[in-house]
């Protein structure tokens, strides 16, 4: 019989400033400390000076390496970050952030430099036993798992996927509707030509490709299927893990939903999460979509298909091509940063410097103009890097 651990878990921390001390955030903290085990989804990055990548998951989520001690000072021991946001910049922010990660002590999981560390599970240590935590994530750009090291290659640094199938289904009728239509589009040439040079597999019999899209006949509706190969190494680690420790959590970061309810988890989430449970995981903690999903008891152990988002309103993010300041978890709560300064297009700046000594009108953008905006710039590096606020100090 194993000893009482308590337990504690928030869904997405999606920190991208310092944490301001404030007796509402000690208090939340005096929650988090009473617990053994404390769990967050650390679901930014701390890249330093990587540069940006091409692609992100959904924004570039960048913070400094200050928050991951906020986050300890509130108490939190351990922490997964497989998620959409792992690659937005690129290799060297994975990089970055693994370093800033293993500097502070805490136990983190989903991520590694190659596919067996990134599946591997990690450890806690407490007085009651030892937990260990395993991360995986479902929701990602194709470019973000990372690869099987194998004798004549290495590894790829990137997060342990949870990759999966979807199938419509359409009565004959309507089935055999859009394969016309696929045929008369060309929709399919890619794959065609793809499929005649050896590099694709021709579809199952019975199924109808369209743009990327598997249909299959059957009552209107859709399913999805977890990898297998994803799944088997999932119930390895976990049975490693049940070897190795004494309590097992899996962290899964998924944004798949049944259908357009944001509040229902996909089909092959809860079969994947059903399945860890079997293999002798503890819990499952489910984060990613930012609402709070149901809580499942399967075979006398929670799933938690999706806690809410851990930290701070009004967070800020530099994306591209524009800034955004968020005030909730909707589409709506957004408030994008549009208005070129000073009502300026990029480019503009040198004809119109010309054209102001032509005519002897003043420029619409002045040298103080110029010098003022590099003035607020380094007060928010030197706060960035001390991690308080900081007086901007005008020069002109």
């Amino acid at each position: 019989m194993l000893p009482p651990m308590r337990f504690v878990a928030t869904g997405d921390s999606f920190i991208t400033r310092r944490l301001p001390s404030s007796e509402t955030l000690w208090q939340l903290a005096d929650i988090v400390r009473d617990a053994d085990v404390r769990f967050t989804n650390f679901e930014v990055l701390t890249p330093g000076d990587a540069f940006p990548n091409a692609v992100s998951g959904g924004t570039w989520a960048k913070a400094p390496e200050g928050v991951i001690g906020d986050l300890q000072s509130l108490g939190f021991n351990m922490l997964s970050w497989a998620s959409n946001h792992t690659l937005d910049y690129a290799y060297d922010g994975l990089a970055n952030t693994a370093a800033a990660l293993d500097r502070s002590g805490i136990v983190h999981a989903g991520v590694g430099r190659n596919l067996a560390e990134a599946a591997a599970p990690r450890y806690l240590e407490c007085p009651q036993g030892r937990v260990a935590l395993i991360g995986i994530c479902s929701t990602f750009h194709e470019t973000s798992p990372a690869g099987q090291t194998r004798p004549d290659m290495q590894g790829r640094p990137g997060i342990n996927p949870l990759r999966f199938t979807t199938t419509h289904t359409l009565p004959r009728e309507q089935l055999d509707a859009l394969s016309a239509m696929a045929e008369a589009s060309g929709i399919n040439d890619g794959l065609k030509m793809r499929i005649k040079s050896g590099f694709a597999k021709p579809p199952e019999a019975g199924t109808v490709m369209f743009g990327g899209h598997t249909f299959k006949e059957g009552a209107p509706g859709t399913t999805t299927e977890a990898n297998k190969a994803d799944v088997t190494r999932t119930l390895a680690s976990i049975s490693e893990a049940r070897r190795q420790g004494d309590y097992v959590l899996v962290s899964l970061h998924a944004h798949e939903a049944l259908g357009t309810d944001k509040a229902i988890p996909a089909a092959f989430l809860v079969d994947f999460s059903r399945a860890c449970i079997d293999a002798g995981a503890h819990a499952v903690i489910g984060h990613g979509p930012h609402v709070l999903r149901g809580v499942e008891i399967f075979q006398k152990r929670p799933i938690f298909h999706s806690l809410n988002v851990y930290g701070t309103k009004r967070t800020f993010v530099n994306d591209q091509p524009d800034a955004k300041v968020f005030s909730g978890d909707s589409a709506a709560d957004q408030a994008p940063f549009t208005t070129p300064y000073p009502g300026m297009e990029k480019g503009d700046l040198l004809p119109d410097f010309i054209d102001a000594i032509r005519t002897g009108r003043e420029p619409l953008v002045s040298a103080r103009d110029v010098f003022r905006v590099m003035d607020i710039c380094f007060a928010a590096w030197e706060a960035t890097n001390q991690g308080r606020t900081v007086q901007v100090q005008y020069l002109l």
